[in-house]
C-alpha cells in the first residue's frame, strides 16, 4: 500500500482509538441503557452494545469482528459530512441550532445530530444526518433504499421524546449525503400503524410508507431489557441480510460474511464465508 495511503489509515485508526477511550471514560460508571440508534436492527446485538462498557458482567463481551480500517474511515467520512452540514446550516440559522442533544429516559439513549429552534417551522425540527453509499441514492421506486428504517425509528423517537420533554409536536427530519455531495431528505411521521415519509432524493419528490409503529419497535427491546433476559439469536446467521451477515459477489454466486462485531458470540465455530447461492 501506498507510503500515503498507510498514513491517512494509520490517523483514522489512531483517532477511532481515542474516540473510544473517551467515550468509555465518560460512560463508565453510567448505568446501561439501550443506544436509541439499535431500533429497527438486531434486539440481541443492542444489549451487547449497552453492555460494553460495564466490566465483569456477562453481556460485556469482546467484539470478535471488529470494523476493520475501510469501515473506520466511511465513519471518519460521515462525521466529516456532518461537521460540514452543521456550519452550512449555523451560517443560515445562527442561534438557532443546537448539536448533539441528549435524549432518553432510564432505558433508552441517544443524541439528536441537530436540533433546530423556530425558523423555517414553527415548532422547529429535529434533524437527524446520515451519510451513506451513492448507490443508495436511486429515486425509482423499485430499487429505491432511503430511507432506511432503522433511521425512521430513529428520528421518530428522538421525536418521541423532545415531545415528552417540551409538550411541542417538533417535526423529525432525515439528512442523507454521499461522498460525491448527492443529497436526500424526509419528513418522518407516523399515522395509524404505518410510519410515513416525505421529502426528495436528488431533488425528485418521493414519498412512502411502511407498516410498522415506534412504540411496537420499542417494545421488543424493553419485553428483553425490563426481564432481565438476553435476547435470542436470530433463526440463522443468514435470517437477516445486514444483521449476523451481509451478502456479496453476483447473483447465482453470492457468499455471506459477518456484519456484525459479535458474530462468533452468537455463532461460536461458524465458518465464513457462508455460501448463499442466490
Amino acid at each position: 500500500m501506498g507510503v500515503i495511503r498507510d498514513l491517512i489509515l494509520e490517523q483514522v485508526e489512531a483517532g477511532n482509538a481515542e474516540r473510544d477511550r473517551l467515550w468509555l471514560e465518560a460512560h463508565r460508571s453510567a448505568e446501561p441503557r439501550l443506544f436509541i440508534s439499535s431500533l429497527g436492527g438486531c434486539v440481541r446485538k443492542a444489549f451487547f452494545d449497552a453492555y460494553r462498557r460495564v466490566e465483569g458482567h456477562p453481556w460485556c463481551v469482546e467484539r470478535t469482528h471488529p470494523f476493520d480500517t475501510y469501515l473506520l474511515e466511511k465513519f471518519k467520512y460521515g462525521n466529516d459530512w456532518e461537521d460540514i452540514t452543521y456550519r452550512e446550516l449555523l451560517g443560515q440559522l445562527p442561534g438557532r441550532i443546537v448539536r448533539n442533544v441528549s435524549l432518553g429516559d432510564s432505558i433508552w439513549a441517544g443524541r439528536a445530530d441537530f436540533l433546530v429552534g423556530k425558523c423555517f417551522l414553527p415548532e422547529g425540527a429535529v434533524i437527524e444526518h446520515k451519510t451513506t453509499a451513492t448507490w443508495s441514492f436511486t429515486y425509482s421506486e423499485e430499487k429505491r433504499q432511503l430511507p432506511y428504517k432503522s433511521h425512521c425509528y430513529q428520528v421518530l423517537a428522538y421525536k418521541m421524546f423532545l415531545g415528552q420533554m417540551t409538550g411541542l409536536d417538533i417535526p423529525a427530519y432525515l439528512y442523507y449525503r454521499s461522498a460525491n455531495n448527492l443529497w436526500a431528505e424526509f419528513e418522518v411521521y407516523e399515522f395509524g400503524k404505518e410510519v410515513i415519509f416525505d421529502g426528495e432524493i436528488a431533488g425528485h419528490l418521493v414519498g412512502g410508507r411502511f407498516l410498522g409503529r415506534l412504540c411496537t419497535e420499542m417494545v421488543k427491546f424493553q419485553t428483553y431489557w425490563n426481564a432481565g433476559k438476553l435476547p435470542p439469536r436470530y433463526e440463522t446467521p443468514t435470517f437477516v441480510d445486514f444483521g449476523c451477515t451481509k451478502k456479496q459477489g453476483r447473483a447465482g454466486n453470492r457468499v455471506a460474511v459477518p456484519a456484525c462485531q459479535f458474530f462468533s458470540i452468537c455463532w461460536p465455530g461458524v465458518e465464513t464465508p457462508i455460501e448463499v447461492g442466490e
